[in-house]
């Protein structure tokens, strides 16, 4: 089971998860390049592509959650915690008060509102982070604001994550044929990769400086 509780722990976690995922899309990379001049080289794309989409897709969710169980961990008050981190514990409730349209639920929030400032804060770390199993720019962006991450970063890479990389790889999943420059799927490859290590960098940089912390 995870448990991530100190700096070193996140840092182990998110190194561990990275480098298998880094060796395993270079390798694949690879094997493109090597066949660019055979009769294969279509194939060798494609399958990268749809590789290349589930390895960013389940990098991000593991990045994200092994962040948000870190901050949790840290046992803050909800005081202490920045309003993004905030924001999704009263997520939780509001939806709750939403759903059941009592009172009494709404009255919880209400008392939490008012009391519950310097209470230990309930991130709901286990669910972990939810890529809705197509990871669009919009989601994606919801991700990183809820994590109190810096998107500006992202925001000139929309269309290539919903045109290149999600919308290529929705029709290799389901089977249709088709045909990627070779010199496109290097330049996917290669930005999403670099997309992957800015995450990276900015949730252990958040970590380190206590980013997630009230000053």
């Amino acid at each position: 089971m995870s448990d991530i509780r100190t700096l070193s722990h996140l840092h182990d976690a998110m190194s561990e998860d990275f480098a298998w995922r880094r060796k395993e899309l270079h390798a694949l990379k690879s094997m493109v390049v090597a066949n660019e001049n055979s009769h294969s080289r279509d194939i060798w794309i494609r399958a990268a592509i749809a590789l290349l989409y589930a390895h960013w897709e389940g990098f991000i969710r593991r990045i994200g959650g092994c962040y948000l169980e870190y901050v949790a961990r840290q046992g803050l008050a909800n005081d202490k915690l920045k309003s993004n981190f905030l924001a999704i514990s009263v997520s939780r409730m509001v939806r709750e008060a939403s759903a059941s349209g009592k009172i009494s639920t709404c009255l919880d929030l209400v008392e939490f509102f008012r009391t519950g400032g310097g209470s230990r804060s309930t991130l709901p770390w286990k669910l972990g982070v939810n890529t809705k199993a197509n990871l669009k720019s919009d989601v994606f962006q919801e991700i990183v604001v809820q994590l109190g991450l810096d998107y500006s970063r992202f925001s000139t890479k929309e269309k290539l994550l919903d045109e290149k990389l999600l919308r290529n790889r929705n029709q290799i999943a389901h089977g249709q044929y088709l045909i990627v420059q070779y010199a496109e799927y290097i330049d996917l490859h290669d930005e999403v990769l670099a997309m992957m290590q800015d995450f990276y960098n900015q949730v252990d940089n958040s970590a380190f400086t206590h980013a997630y912390r009230m000053p």
